[in-house]
């Protein structure tokens, strides 16, 4: 784990971090600004499973006054939805574009928080790149989404294998 101020993971070099999720409210934005003074380079990508004119993320209350002061990118696709029967990722450009992330940033490590869209697209994006990639699975994507049906939860389980750490947020999750 991260643990000394200035960029260090256990008396190791620097590290430069990427960190995927679909938004960067409340809990995924809080652990970020923890991290963020200990990392050199730490960058965010946002993939955001639908269009709209309306972004709650942009008009949120909770995030208002608390913008990170890191680079920030949004992708977004209707494809990257859990509405689909089956995951659909692979008809968006995600793939290519956390790639594009990763090389650009040149990220040592690839933090993506829930296990879909985020967990799978960056776990497949970081395999190719061959950077670790750690998953923090939150709630509905661990107790819910990989029971949907048999494409989820062989599509996520798949995904999960190439990481190099799983996090779940509370024991019952774990479980």
């Amino acid at each position: 784990s991260i643990s000394q101020p200035g960029g260090t993971i256990g008396g190791s070099r620097a590290v430069r971090l990427l960190v995927v999720a679909p938004h960067f409210e409340s809990f995924v934005r809080g652990q970020v600004e923890t991290v963020l003074p200990q990392a050199q380079h730490t960058e965010a990508l946002v993939l955001r499973p639908r269009f709209a004119v309306r972004d709650r993320q942009r008009t949120s209350v909770i995030g208002r006054g608390r913008d990170l002061a890191i680079p920030r990118r949004e992708f977004r696709s209707p494809f990257l939805s859990v509405r689909w029967r089956r995951p659909m990722y692979r008809l968006s450009r995600a793939i290519r574009t956390v790639r594009h992330s990763l090389d650009g940033s040149r990220a040592d490590v690839a933090h993506a928080h829930f296990l879909y869209p985020a967990g799978v697209v960056t776990a497949k994006a970081a395999e190719i790149e061959r950077v670790p990639c750690v998953v923090t699975g939150h709630g509905f994507d661990v107790y819910a989404l990989p029971f949907k049906n048999r494409f989820w939860r062989n599509e996520l389980s798949a995904s999960l294998q190439s990481c190099a750490a799983v996090i779940a947020v509370s024991k019952a999750n774990a479980d």
